[in-house]
Formats: structure tokens, sequence, C-alpha cells
């Protein structure tokens, strides 16, 4: 398929979300070039993906990712109410990647929940860090 083919589908086929990758802060800080394409017209889905493309062909990464509906049990506590509270929310895990100049490994990673689809960058969200344990 091409992705001029893509961009003319119907909202409710293309269940995916485009994120810009690359390192401008302006872009990638609190999801603000994170587009949910089922959500969005037809013309706005081909001016998403024309700039992704445009960029990629200047060195900017983009992802492209089928779009995930699953919701998790999450626990938390709310501090507006003081108290412990569970509620089923969409995730989004985040893994940082060091290198010690032989081998890539897995840092640490964060997992964060919330109500609302577009997990990152929201202040309701409900952040967890999950530890990693090197194995020697």
């Amino acid at each position: 398929m091409r992705w001029e083919d893509f961009s003319k589908m119907s909202a409710k086929q293309r269940q995916f979300i485009l994120k810009y990758a690359g390192t401008d802060y302006r872009r990638f800080g609190s999801g603000r070039a994170v587009f949910n394409l089922s959500e969005c017209s037809n013309r706005k889905c081909e001016r998403f993906i024309s700039t992704a493309l445009r960029d990629y062909e200047s060195g900017e990464p983009w992802v492209i990712q089928a779009r995930d509906f699953r919701k998790y049990p999450v626990r938390y506590w709310d501090p507006l109410i003081d108290t412990m509270r569970d509620a089923e929310m969409y995730s989004r895990f985040t893994v940082f990647y060091r290198n010690n100049g032989k081998n890539t490994y897995v840092a640490e990673s964060v997992a964060t929940f919330n109500k609302f689809w577009k997990v990152a960058g929201r202040y309701d969200s409900v952040v967890s860090d999950i530890r990693v344990k090197q194995l020697s």
C-alpha cells in the first residue's frame, strides 16, 4: 500500500499512531508531535504523513505503530483525596538504554498510565519506574 492510499482510508481503518522520534525538543516533549490517525480527517492524515516522510528524508525519524486499545488495572495514590484508587488506564512504556563501549543494555524503564490514550505529558498521569537489575 502506498502512503497516499493510506491517508484515503476511513478513520476507522486507520488505527495507528504517528510519533516524531527525533531530537528536536520542540516536538518530542509532552507528546506534541504524536497523532492518532484514527481521530483525524483524511486531509490531516495526509498532512501528518507528508511531514513525517519529508522529515525522514532529511534524517529526522518518525515511528508509526498500531494503536493499542488495551487498558490495564492501575492502583495509585490520589493526593487530592488522600487515598489509594484503582482505575483502568492506557499505558506507555519508555525504555532507556546505555552503552558501555562494548554492549548496549537496558538501563531503566518507566511506565506511564492515564485514562486518556495520549498518556505522555499529561499532568494527571500515573508514573511508575521499573527497576532493571543487570545480570552478570
